[in-house]
């Protein structure tokens, strides 16, 4: 049996909460969206010595967690984008620099230099 610390466990999950008997919310999505956490930055852990376990084979359970993912990307882009929760901090804003510049690029770049990048990645 392999023995990985806690800190190195990651698990992708949806925590819901039901204020009301017809509504439910997202836990984690709300988070995220508030500038609460950060996402993880990919699927599986970026550990090198660690041993990915799929709990499922299922190939549509890897497809809704890639998009749950995005999901919660495109919310922390949003959150980072208008600089709230701990997206107003400049060395929290450090650790995920390449958001950052992302951000800053697709909010101040000239559509003329969106199109040009768009084209040199495609070359």
């Amino acid at each position: 049996l392999d023995q990985i610390s806690d800190s190195n466990q990651v698990a992708i999950c949806q925590v819901r909460h039901r204020p009301s008997i017809l509504t439910s919310q997202d836990v984690g999505l709300k988070l995220v969206e508030s500038g609460l956490v950060a996402v993880g930055t990919s699927l599986y852990p970026a550990f090198p010595d660690a041993n990915v376990k799929h709990t499922s084979n299922n190939s549509k359970h890897v497809w809704k967690d890639a998009t749950y993912m995005e999901t919660l990307s495109k919310a922390e882009y949003s959150a980072l984008k208008h600089s709230l929760g701990i997206w107003n901090y400049d060395h929290i804003r450090q650790t995920r620099k390449e958001l950052v510049e992302e951000v800053e690029f697709q909010e101040n770049a000239s559509t003329f230099k969106k199109i040009w990048r768009w084209i040199r990645e495609r070359m």
